[in-house]
């Protein structure tokens, strides 16, 4: 089943593609009745980017995300509850993060625009050689932040140059 409303794919455009794509209902969908109970459908995907803005260089990202959408009746807004899991690779290196989760909330307007995407809870969480961990943990809005959100909002980001270093080779 497919969702109006994006997953976290940290830009407002690409927002937009992987949650309607994975779940398959349009905006363009006559609204059922506000009293209409808000729908829950499971969310299982894969989604694949390339981003430039955390490191300075490309950094290809595959995200294994899975849990469940909670969509309102006039599918105006939606809140994910999802568990994901990140490969980053660049210039032949790799890193795995270890599984998060986060609660994502869409809101749009009456002509279907996002208005907001704030993602809370871990944004990244990575191991990385040498004991430290690349992570970062709070608050984005996604239609406001460009590119693979590592630095929230509001929270906290550490050791981002570490996992630059160790994907620059």
């Amino acid at each position: 089943m497919n969702a109006p409303f994006p997953t976290r794919t940290r830009t407002a455009a690409g927002l937009a593609g992987g949650l309607c794509a994975a779940l398959g209902v349009t905006l363009a969908m006559a609204a059922p009745a506000p009293a209409d109970a808000p729908t829950r459908t499971p969310v299982a995907q894969t989604v694949v980017s390339t981003d430039s803005n955390v490191c300075g260089f490309p950094v290809d990202i595959t995200s294994v995300q899975t849990g469940f959408a909670t969509i309102s009746s006039d599918v105006t807004s939606a809140d994910f509850h999802l568990t994901e899991q990140d490969t980053f690779t660049a210039n032949g290196n790799s890193l795995t993060s270890a599984p998060y989760r986060f609660n994502i909330h869409f809101t749009l307007d009456a002509q279907g625009n996002f208005v907001h995407a704030y993602a809370t809870g871990q944004l990244v969480l990575v191991p990385l050689p040498g004991g430290v961990t690349f992570r970062a943990a709070g608050r984005v809005d996604f239609v406001t932040s460009p590119g693979f959100a590592v630095v929230p909002d509001s929270g906290g980001s550490h050791h981002r140059d570490a996992f630059c270093a160790a994907l620059a080779g």
